[in-house]
């Protein structure tokens, strides 16, 4: 319980609401499918900007339609919902204005009336998926640290689990309706199931594990196409893993139901049961050339790419989030060690490669754009969390926590100055950015949108001691809630 309130105060915190090329699509299209029952972006053009493809006149996102699936239900309630409160009607109306003006909404002819009730809907649908999101993503990591340390004790376990949330680029990805959280949540599910299903499926309880396996692996293709490798991995993990027929045929039918909505969705919009959407991509856009030779351009692994991934001053894993280099060689040097249920680690730790060298196979785009880090590299957190576990079980455990605690107010502090400020031009992009918060004011990804918007003065007293009293109250209280489980 505790797990799941910080993280969805953090998921909160840390909201950008308003539309960005990546959660336009999805927002969009989950829209259409929850109110109109279609899948194209028919009123919503605009929305995607270059990440889509045009079909016969008609758009689509040029991604899996998964994640608009799965919030459509949320888009149908909330969508028709264009009444914004009295209360805060003109903030919105305000930071529509401030929008709509001169902007990719004003050159689309969208009234500028409508934008203040467009922004206001969106805040309400992206706020809630990104919060499910979250909760279900530390619990998945909770769950998968429990199999792979069954001896564990939750308090060590859900430390583990916010350090790697709150103190790593992750933090970027809690309040925005990318994949990638609840594809690693799905990743996450899926060895689970398969470590715990085993041998053990001659029973009821036995083969429900092959099935979930199954349809939570077969679920990866429809959030992002480059998840298919694992997908398959962890196909292949099946047939070795369900030594019995039972468990092969469980685990085929959790597929199937996903694999038939794959082929059915692409073979009715797109012609064929393989054919992707990146080959009709809107030449028009801005991500045109990335897709030139396919999907993500995708070629063999290149190891200057792969290097970028991890250290380049801009986007480069270690360069975001520090941290990670620590976690990394204790993943490694003490995790394949100490973990009891060894499957679950290997099979994270085969992961973590596949993804790397299928990242390392993008030449155009391998960060994902503009984001806070490598974001194709969420899969791999699966093992990297083992070696923050490790480091709270060992002597370093008191070091690591106060290193920790650094991480995440770099964190906090670079989603809220860096999307503001673009890039910068230190080695290490988050030295700018939290002297940034030191000399400007102290601010969060919600406030610094907010501020973006025109709708408050992040820098001026009044929000300052107010947030910084808030931010004490919450560290004092998880201090208390330490010492008392200590």
């Amino acid at each position: 319980m505790f797990l799941a309130v910080v993280t969805a105060f953090s998921a909160l915190v840390l909201a950008e609401a308003w539309f960005s090329v990546n959660e336009g699509r999805f927002v969009s299209q989950a829209i259409r499918i929850g109110t109109a029952g279609e899948f194209d972006l028919q009123g919503f053009e605009w929305a995607a900007a270059g990440d889509k493809s045009v079909v016969e006149g008609e758009y689509y996102p040029a991604a899996p339609p998964g994640i608009s699936v799965l919030a459509s239900p949320i888009t149908s309630v909330v969508w028709p919902v264009d009444d914004i409160p009295d209360w805060i009607e003109p903030i919105f109306v305000h930071a529509g204005e401030i929008h709509w003006k001169g902007s990719d909404w004003d050159d689309a002819g969208i009234p500028r009336e409508m934008v203040s009730n467009v922004m206001y809907q969106t805040y309400l649908i992206n706020i809630t998926l990104a919060l499910v999101m979250s909760v279900l993503l530390s619990w998945a990591l909770f769950e998968f640290l429990a199999e792979v340390f069954p001896r564990s004790t939750g308090r060590q376990r859900v430390v583990a689990v916010l350090i790697m949330l709150l103190a790593t680029n992750f933090t970027f990805f809690l309040g925005k309706c990318f994949t990638h959280t609840l594809s690693c949540t799905l990743i996450a599910w899926s060895i689970i199931a398969l470590s715990r299903g085993g041998k053990a499926c001659s029973d009821r309880g036995g083969r429900f594990y092959p099935y979930l396996a199954g349809l939570t692996a077969g679920l990866l293709p429809m959030l992002d196409y480059s998840l298919a490798p694992i997908s398959v991995t962890l196909g292949v993990a099946a047939l070795i893993r369900l030594s019995r027929w039972q468990g092969w045929l469980m685990f085929g039918l959790g597929v199937l139901g996903p694999l038939a909505l794959f082929v059915a969705y692409h073979w009715t919009h797109f012609g064929g049961p393989l054919t992707l959407p990146h080959k009709f991509i809107d030449q028009g856009g801005g991500n045109a050339s990335n897709h030139e030779s396919g999907l993500y351009g995708i070629v063999i692994p290149s190891p200057k790419v792969a290097a970028s991934i991890l250290a380049s001053p801009t986007y480069g894993l270690f360069s975001v989030a520090f941290i990670l280099i620590p976690i990394s060689i204790a993943a490694l040097a003490m995790g394949i060690k100490k973990a009891d249920r060894r499957f679950a680690m290997w099979m994270a730790l085969v992961i973590a490669i596949v993804q790397f060298a299928v990242n390392a196979s993008y030449p155009v785009d391998p960060h994902g754009g503009a984001s806070w880090g490598p974001r194709y590299m969420f899969p791999a957190f699966l093992f990297l969390i083992i070696g923050a576990y490790c480091l709270l079980e060992s002597r370093w455990r008191t070091p690591f926590l106060w290193v920790s605690g650094l991480a995440v107010v770099i964190q906090f502090s670079s989603q809220a100055r860096g999307s503001k400020n673009g890039l910068l031009n230190h080695p290490l992009p988050w030295i700018d950015r939290l002297k940034m918060s030191f000399t400007e004011g102290f601010s969060t990804p919600l406030l610094s949108s907010a501020e973006r918007a025109g709708m408050i003065d992040v820098s001026s007293w009044q929000v300052q001691v107010p947030l910084l009293a808030v931010t004490a109250g919450i560290c004092f209280g998880f201090y208390q809630w330490w010492r008392r489980l200590g």
